[in-house]
């Protein structure tokens, strides 16, 4: 057997037991790897078919992971960690990104660390950023709606106390928990489909309107003094306490 430390350099290597390293093995151009242990690459990975990953371990552990770390020596803020492209061609045969998950750095600062996830799409052929998001918030961005079909609804507080939903008729806003449904505001306004006044809250003084069509005028408004009615012949009917 060989001892101490040789090199050998050999063209090819056929063993039919086994092959024990105990320090590193760099290879090459290498067309399959069967390991049960870690695999390090130093540049890119090229693969043409599937990627599994198994997990057997039977305890609570997670797993498989599919770990993306960006070791830079200099972390900042809106630094780029990692992204997972989904890529197609366009039907001219040219590749396109056509969706992707980015995960950024929000605040590298040690002990108040933030992230965030971005989802990109390709929109009318251009990369688009769609949904970002942070540990406060998700956002919806550049054009991106939430859309929600018949009966489905949008569900607010810790017993759904709140919904928001359209059936096949009407819209709802449901208030179904305990306490008031509450619409607060400087300047509170119902308008009609053709955005005329049907209700106006200014301050502490509420007015009613009438919409004939073409135009909204003022039928009733409150005052300090108390109530006033506007007829359609521009007389006024006040009531005040007293």
């Amino acid at each position: 057997g060989l001892t101490g430390s040789p090199s050998i350099s050999v063209t090819n290597i056929t063993a039919s037991g086994n092959v024990s390293i105990a320090g590193t093995l760099t290879y090459e151009d290498v067309t399959n790897i069967d390991s049960v242990g870690v695999i390090t690459a130093r540049s890119g990975i090229d693969v043409s078919g599937d990627i599994t990953l198994t997990d057997t371990d039977t305890g609570s552990a997670a797993g498989p992971e599919l770990k993306l770390f960006r070791n830079s020596a200099s972390p900042a803020d809106a630094d780029y960690l990692g992204q997972i492209k989904f890529a197609g061609e366009s039907d001219t045969g040219v590749e396109r990104n056509y969706a992707k998950i980015t995960g950024k750095i929000s605040d590298a600062s040690n002990g108040t660390e933030d992230g965030i996830i971005e989802f990109a799409f390709i929109k009318a052929g251009s990369q688009n950023i769609n949904a970002r998001f942070k540990s406060t918030e998700l956002q919806l961005l550049n054009g991106t709606h939430l859309s929600l079909g018949d009966s489905q609804e949008i569900r607010v507080g810790a017993s759904d106390d709140l919904q928001i939903y359209h059936d096949a008729s009407h819209s709802y806003i449901e208030e179904s928990g305990t306490g008031a449904l509450k619409l607060k505001g400087n300047d509170i306004r119902i308008e009609n489909t053709s955005s005329r006044n049907v209700f106006k809250a200014v301050g502490t003084a509420c007015e009613l309107f009438f919409d004939n069509g073409s135009a909204s005028s003022k039928k009733l408004e409150t005052t300090s003094a108390g109530l006033i009615i506007h007829e359609d012949t521009n007389k006024t009917i006040s009531f005040t306490g007293g």
